[in-house]
């Protein structure tokens, strides 16, 4: 899902938008990060427990970027729809 969401595709952030618009706040994304690290964690192996740790690293630093530069949001739609434009173009 976050995949998805990251690729910046047209069709894929509007149905991303729709359905888990959640997705595009950053305390939301943050406790969507930290509920995939608790199921990760219950799996109750080292894999697991490791996996887990690295979702918590990244639920972190996904939200003080996006919380610390908010002109990042700004841009990164910038390029989405340069994007979508060359992508249509075709």
């Amino acid at each position: 899902l976050i995949c998805c969401l990251e690729t910046q595709l047209k069709f894929l952030r509007v149905l991303i938008a729709v359905n888990f618009g959640f997705l595009f706040n950053s305390v939301w994304r943050f406790l969507f990060y930290l509920l995939l690290a608790s199921v990760t964690w219950a799996y109750g192996n080292l894999f697991g427990k490791a996996i887990s740790i690295a979702l918590i690293v990244v639920a972190v630093m996904n939200t003080y970027i996006l919380c610390r530069y908010p002109a990042y949001r700004k841009i990164r739609e910038r390029i989405a729809e340069e994007e979508d434009k060359r992508i249509e173009s075709r």
